[in-house]
């Protein structure tokens, strides 16, 4: 639950920028900067990254042979 929490404020951002600024051209918004825009760089790249880490780990975990088997 955290993840989705952590991620929700940058992903109403980019929403915004697409969607309202772009798409519909009703806005402009101005760019996140300094430590914030670092910290919304993390927290989408631990985001995605984290969750495909994740995976090949499960992976590569069902894959490995079976230790405790003497």
């Amino acid at each position: 639950m955290i993840r989705p929490l952590a991620a929700l404020p940058v992903v109403i951002y980019i929403w915004k920028v697409i969607v309202y600024d772009k798409v519909l051209g009703l806005g402009t918004t101005d760019t996140i900067t300094g430590d914030v825009g670092t910290w919304a760089g993390v927290i989408i790249t631990t985001y995605f990254g984290g969750r495909t880490i994740e995976k090949v780990a499960r992976i590569f975990r069902r894959a490995a042979p079976d230790s405790d088997r003497g």
